[in-house]
């Protein structure tokens, strides 16, 4: 017994079913992937950065990071010989990051090249990493300092909470959050995460206590 073939109209029909499935799932297939590796970078270049920290105090004998090069004008030193740094921008983050940003409700937060106005171009240094992403540090007291990363450097979206982080350093050497360290409520840190707060420092918090999801 022959058996039917199918005809022109039914293989049509069937490639167009096919097509309009992958327009619906491609993209966010592609936006999850690409999420998972923003992610996974910025992982990884928190712990570079802590490590980096531990072992900078430990190479000077001191207890106190505000006593290291770090907290000194030269603060190449820890950006060389303690984080592998691609390229250098020193103390102007153009270049290393993107001229402005915004909050995940798309308004503009910041459209400095030093990402914050009145920072001296000797409290601030910023580097891109072989990773593709970003890092600065800025020095915002006397013992303590704030950490940015952009997990794709230059590259778009540019959206707190999204690829561009924030995280604090205490005299202790130890990595915090700020005013959002003891914070548990994932709608509090939420609704400051989405206004792009602190250069995405509550994003980062929220993401710590979320299991590393990012659900906004």
């Amino acid at each position: 017994m022959l058996k039917k073939a199918f005809t022109l109209a039914e293989i049509l029909l069937v490639m167009s079913i096919i097509a309009v499935i992958l327009v619906l799932t491609v993209p966010t297939v592609i936006e999850d992937i690409t999420e998972k590796a923003d992610i996974t970078t910025l992982q990884a270049v928190y712990k570079a950065t802590n490590d980096a920290v531990s072992k900078l105090m430990t190479d000077e004998r001191t207890s106190r990071l505000s006593f290291t090069s770090l907290f000194s004008d030269d603060k190449e030193d820890f950006f060389v010989n303690y984080i592998n740094s691609e390229k250098i921008c020193k103390g102007s983050a153009t270049g290393c990051f993107a001229d402005s940003y915004y909050s995940v409700d798309g308004s503009v937060i910041n459209t400095s090249h030093v990402l914050l106005d009145d920072v001296n171009s000797s409290d601030a240094y910023y580097v891109i990493l072989p990773n593709g992403a970003s890092l600065g540090f800025i020095k915002t007291g006397l013992d303590s300092g704030l950490f940015l990363v952009d997990v794709n450097s230059i590259e778009l979206p540019n959206t707190a909470g999204l690829d561009l982080f924030a995280f604090e350093v205490d005299d202790e050497g130890t990595s915090n959050f700020g005013i959002y360290s003891n914070e548990d409520d994932l709608d509090v840190l939420l609704n400051r995460c989405t206004a792009g707060t602190d250069f995405g420092m509550p994003c980062f918090a929220r993401l710590v206590r979320n299991d590393w999801k990012i659900d906004y």
